[in-house]
Order: structure tokens, then sequence, then C-alpha cells
């Protein structure tokens, strides 16, 4: 047994009609990718705690559900990557999903995110997908986030860092509806981008 397990602590947290509801829950703290490894494979439900700055790579997840919990200088590493899991949520934590199209967490029941700081580009394709409080940073000429094949989406109290769009409201055509929610968001542009806004609806195919 690694000796950054610990069991019992009340950490695992989920809303219930508007009310913030605790309940027992395993947790594991992990210093390294090879622990994180371990916890999510030895667990069908977990919580992980980041201890230590570094970055983190996800193993395949499956139909578990898993939580995450760090803080900025602990990375999860999704640059160009696909995973899944039954649902899986972080806090804290950085995620890179890099540049690549159609990268993210597919075949997602819910997807959360608290606190985070989101670069690069990720898309969605969760059923349930909440953003609270998070920062999401893009560096280059292209969305932070395309919402793509998810099912419902909330933004919440975040901010969008971008180089001149931000978020594109679009489906192909793989679900019949999707539903796009921005609470008090807040979108800063270092450049402009011809054509372009903070958001963008589409449902057909774009080139960017």
């Amino acid at each position: 047994v690694s000796p950054y397990f610990n069991s019992g602590y009340t950490v695992k947290r989920s809303e219930v009609d508007g009310y913030t509801v605790y309940t027992n829950q395993t947790v594991v703290n992990v210093y390294n990718t090879e622990e994180l490894t371990n916890a999510i494979n030895q667990n069908s439900e977990v919580t992980v705690k980041l201890t230590k700055a570094d970055t983190y790579d996800l193993p395949e997840m499956g139909d578990k559900e898993v939580s995450i919990i760090g803080t900025k200088d602990t990375v999860i590493d999704m640059k160009n990557k696909i995973n899944k899991a039954k649902s899986i949520s972080f806090e804290g934590v950085t995620v890179n999903f890099g540049a690549n199209d159609y990268c993210g967490f597919q075949h997602t029941g819910k997807l959360t995110y608290r606190d985070c700081t989101i670069t690069g580009k990720q898309f969605l394709y969760a059923d349930k997908v909440e953003f609270n409080n998070c920062v999401f940073e893009q560096d280059i000429a292209d969305y932070n986030v395309w919402t793509y094949g998810a099912g419902k989406v909330l933004f919440k109290d975040c901010t969008f860092n971008c180089a001149g769009k931000s978020v594109l409201i679009y489906n192909e055509g793989s679900i019949n509806g999707q539903t796009v929610e921005f609470k008090n968001c807040k979108f800063n542009a270092t450049a402009q981008v011809s054509g372009k806004a903070a958001i963008e609806i589409d449902s057909h195919l774009l080139t960017n």
C-alpha cells in the first residue's frame, strides 16, 4: 500500500437542489503518475489528491468515477489526447489540452471543473459539463473550447483569455440538441480575428 494512502475523508462534493452535499469517500494522496494510475486502476470510485507540483498522465478510466484535486502547479497532461470515464471532476488543477482537434473526454457522463486553469483547446463530449470559476488560457488564434458533442454545458464565473475567439458552440449533427449557458463570465482578447467573436454558434463544418 502506498504511504500516501488515506481513507474515510469527507471530501466528495455534489450539488443537490442548490445545496452542497459532502459524503465519505476514499482519498488517495499521490506523488507521481505511477501512484495516480494505481489509485484509479484499483478503485471504481475514488478521489485522488495530487501532492507534488508536477505533470501527471491519466490512465484509461473506462466506467470509473474519478475526482482529482490539486493546485495550479499540478498539471494534468491531456495534450492532444482522448480519455473517458463514467464521471470525472477536477478541482484546482491545470489541465493542458494542446492544439489538436477532437481531443478531450469522450463517452463521459458528467465532467466537472472547479477552480481550474485550462490551457489549449478542449472538445466537449460529455452528457453534462460544468465549469465553475475556471480560467481558460489560449495563446494562439484558436478557440479555448468547442462544445461539440456535449448535451448540457454550464460556464459559471469563468474567465476566458484568448487570442480573438473563445467558445465555439458547434454541432455536426451527431446530437439532437445542445444547451450552453454562461453566467458571470469574462472574455479577454489579446488580438482580433477577422469575422470571429468571443462566442460563435454554428452547425456546419468551419474553416478556422
